[in-house]
């Protein structure tokens, strides 16, 4: 029998998170491997927005968003029934779908040195005396430390706390002159939101996000959906109404645990990062900065021998500010009173949206490209 290979490190995901760790675990010469389940590109329920803490941290890693495709975002608006609000972003950002996004981080990751399974499914991830012992569907591997990261699709015997919400997406053929282009756009109503965004010169995004009960009503069914997100904004109706679906269901994902920011560690040598260590209301446009950042500080945290307890009481530290602004944002827009609140709020104070937008941004980006440098 075949001794098994010792790996530095094994990383479990490869999304933006787990590309980055593995990407710059590579540079720093450790031998890593990368496990994905998926086989080949694929479509994520995401609003493929980059902000510029994102684009930052992908030029770090040297993979230019522009060169994908991306599509320059200048400007918010904000639709609450008839109501709406427009204002300049106050950073640079993009649209990119993470089609092309996270296919061109794993080729970085692969070009890098590191090791690229695909279609492979880890079924468990094991702190051992010596290590950590991942098992898949086909085998197992042996590793000093891991990092797990899998979105928001919780990893098994590992915590992961679960929500009420669900999130769609569908991905639309429009014409860019209708959408708005360099817009994104943002339609609130009771216990949820949409966002639409061109992510090339003909093909847009939509996300949305709808509690369980209406979920289940609605099930997998492309014109049910479009009905229910056309009642809650005219506006995004005749977008909704005016396109062609590039997909015969819109992608589904539930139990989003938006504001959750893990705080201590489930094992010395596994670190949680993406989604799993912080799962950012979507509203707030920063989850693929705090994936991207959250890898290279999770790969930091191993060359500089600290355990995953010290690396993820320093992540908390500096997300917490971030996330104390998030979540009621995210509360406040997803209840008709606070709707009420926040779109008066926006009469009064004009620049209150510029505001929201900077205090909901990933601040140690900025250090880590620094640091870095």
């Amino acid at each position: 029998m075949c001794e098994l290979k010792h790996r530095d490190a094994i990383v479990i995901g490869g999304g933006p998170a787990g590309c980055a760790f593995a990407i710059e675990l590579a540079r720093h010469g450790l031998d890593v491997l990368l496990i994905e389940k998926t086989s080949g590109p694929h479509h994520k329920v995401c609003g493929d927005f980059l902000s510029g803490d994102a684009l930052a941290l992908l030029h770090y890693l040297q993979v230019d968003a522009f060169a994908l495709g991306a599509i320059p975002i200048r400007d918010l608006q904000v639709f609450c029934g008839n109501r709406s609000r427009k204002t300049r972003l106050p950073f640079a950002a993009t649209a990119l779908s993470r089609y092309r996004l996270d296919e061109s981080l794993l080729d970085k990751a692969s070009e890098t040195g590191a090791h690229v399974v695909r279609g492979a499914m880890v079924r468990r991830v094991d702190e051992t005396g010596s290590g950590v012992e991942i098992r898949t569907d086909t085998g197992r591997h042996l590793a000093q430390a891991a990092a797990v990261a899998t979105g928001k699709h919780a990893m098994p015997g590992i915590a992961h706390p679960q929500s009420a919400l669900v999130g769609f997406k569908q991905v639309l053929d429009l014409d860019p002159a209708a959408a708005g282009h360099g817009t994104v756009m943002l339609s609130v109503y009771e216990s949820g939101y949409q966002g639409l965004q061109m992510t090339d010169k003909t093909r847009a995004s939509a996300c949305w996000v709808v509690d369980r009960s209406d979920a289940k009503r609605l099930g997998a069914d492309w014109s049910r959906h479009r009905a229910y997100l056309s009642e809650r904004s005219r506006h995004m109706g005749r977008l909704l109404t005016r396109s062609q679906p590039t997909m015969a269901r819109p992608l589904a994902i539930a139990g989003m645990p938006f504001g959750h920011l893990r705080r201590h560690a489930c094992a010395n040598r596994i670190y949680m990062i993406g989604d799993q260590l912080g799962s950012i209301p979507s509203l707030a446009g920063d989850g693929i900065a705090i994936a991207l950042g959250s890898g290279i500080l999770a790969a930091h945290a191993m060359v500089k021998a600290h355990d995953a307890s010290r690396f993820h009481g320093d992540m908390y530290r500096a997300l917490r500010r971030q996330f104390a602004f998030a979540r009621p944002a995210h509360a406040l827009m997803t209840h008709r009173a606070g709707q009420a609140v926040a779109m008066a709020a926006l009469d009064l104070f004009p620049g209150l949206m510029r505001t929201v937008a900077t205090a909901t941004r990933f601040e140690a980006a900025a250090q880590v490209v620094q640091d870095c440098a």
